[in-house]
């Protein structure tokens, strides 16, 4: 099979995924807000709608497996087995490598590694990263904030002041791809769902069963909410910190662009808690408690509408209490 048309099968499986990534994500929205916490529960952070969430980004991570790949899948005992001329050619290119006195455990970890290089997921994964287009990239590497922060305690994290960025680009980098496989695996191996992604916390904030996804528009800027962070303990001290933004919008964003299909963020069914902040308002915090994603695709004329009709209201002095909070 050439390698156009193993392009062309990737890109009509991570279609596929993406879709069903975009179906799971639409249902969750259907699940409790607020009262999904059980708070009193050592660990009441957990959320249904959070685990749904882990789900999702697990899916997205795996599509850059399949982006990655230049060679149909095979099993390690498939590659070993196989009579076919290519794969006697690999295998061939990894065992003319060694000495002629290599022991059968050399010879077997030199298949190994081979096989890796070739099939592994961790080498398809990381190839899809690299396949990206520029701008894909720097959205992805953008969405994982990462510091250092050399004061950083186990279990007393809150009182870690300090935070450093990284001045090492290549490192920053290498960190974040070992980050995003870190991520993908630990939902297989360690069956870890939690992705802080929604805030089901704000949902009943104004009304009941209100909206767990929230963006805030600050001057007719829109802001996404919801930050999900993790810490890795470094050996000598300290620890690093990843915050992870905008997921798992900004996953659906750079595959459809990597498959070369347009998308918008827009079009997924989800309801919002908009926030509305104004610079000629500094005292003043507007609210509307369900909005349809949808309606933010032109979030300026949204804001831009919510103002004025406050403007409208206050000239007439009927102040509206329920979209209004004061400092």
């Amino acid at each position: 099979m050439n390698i156009d048309t193993i392009k062309s099968e990737n890109a009509e499986f991570i279609l596929a995924r993406l879709r069903l990534a975009q179906a799971l994500l639409e249902e969750s929205d259907h699940l409790v807000g607020n009262s999904g916490y059980n708070h009193s529960s050592d660990r009441w952070w957990l959320h249904p709608r959070h685990e749904r969430e882990a789900l999702v980004a697990y899916l997205l991570l795996t599509c850059f497996d399949r982006l990655g790949q230049v060679r149909r899948f095979m099993t390690h005992s498939d590659w070993l087995k196989s009579k076919k001329t290519q794969h006697i050619a690999e295998r061939s290119k990894a065992l003319d490598c060694l000495p002629t006195n290599a022991t059968p455990v050399e010879a077997a970890c030199a298949l190994a590694d081979e096989y890796q290089s070739l099939y592994g997921v961790r080498n398809a994964f990381c190839n899809g990263i690299d396949s990206l287009p520029e701008e894909g990239r720097k959205r992805l590497f953008s969405s994982i904030r990462l510091v250092f922060r050399p004061e950083f305690m186990e279990h007393g994290s809150n009182v870690s002041t300090r935070a450093c960025p990284l001045e090492d680009v290549k490192l920053e980098r290498e960190l974040q791809v070992k980050h995003l496989y870190k991520k993908r695996n630990q939902f297989t191996h360690r069956l870890d769902q939690f992705q802080m992604s929604s805030t089901p916390m704000v949902s009943d904030s104004k009304i009941p069963n209100g909206s767990s996804w929230v963006v805030e528009i600050t001057d007719e800027k829109l802001f996404y909410w919801g930050v999900h962070q993790e810490h890795e303990p470094v050996e000598t001290g300290g620890a690093y910190v990843y915050t992870i933004i905008g997921w798992p919008f900004v996953l659906f964003e750079v595959l459809y662009d990597a498959i070369g299909l347009p998308f918008e963020r827009t079009s997924i069914k989800l309801r919002f808690h908009v926030k509305f902040f104004s610079s000629g308002r500094p005292n003043v915090v507007g609210y509307n408690a369900v909005v349809e994603h949808h309606l933010l695709k032109d979030f300026r004329s949204l804001a831009r509408n919510f103002w004025a009709d406050i403007d409208e209201r206050e000239r007439h002095h009927r102040p509206p209490p329920d979209k209004i909070d004061s400092n």
